[in-house]
């Protein structure tokens, strides 16, 4: 599991958003995969947040023009960190089998 968090200058100041990181982060140590959003400054690189993802890797939603990129970014990380998450021997999505009523049924 992980921690995806969408990060404004308004998130930022949010006493429980600042705590939902904190727990996550060092009391649950989920890897964290901040995602940059809104229209605002850069103004939460000085708060406990901007802290707390001190040296992770984020990706930068604010630029529209870039969206299909940055979707494809998030899209492998948090495709790195559920594989990484997997413990040896789990059969991957595509491979899972699902069961429904209609094929537990006998004929």
């Amino acid at each position: 599991s992980m921690f995806i968090c969408c990060i404004s200058d308004d998130y930022a100041v949010n006493d429980n958003c600042r705590m939902e990181m904190q727990y996550a982060k060092k009391t649950a140590h989920k890897p964290l995969i901040p995602i940059i959003v809104g229209d605002g400054g850069w103004d939460w690189q000085a708060t406990v947040v901007g802290m707390l993802i001190a040296g992770e890797r984020y990706i930068d939603f604010k630029t529209r023009d870039l969206f299909d990129e940055k979707f494809e970014d998030l899209r492998i990380q948090v495709g790195n960190i559920a594989g990484k998450d997997k413990p040896s021997g789990t059969a991957e999505s595509g491979d899972q089998q699902v069961t429904t009523p209609e094929s537990n049924k006998k004929d």
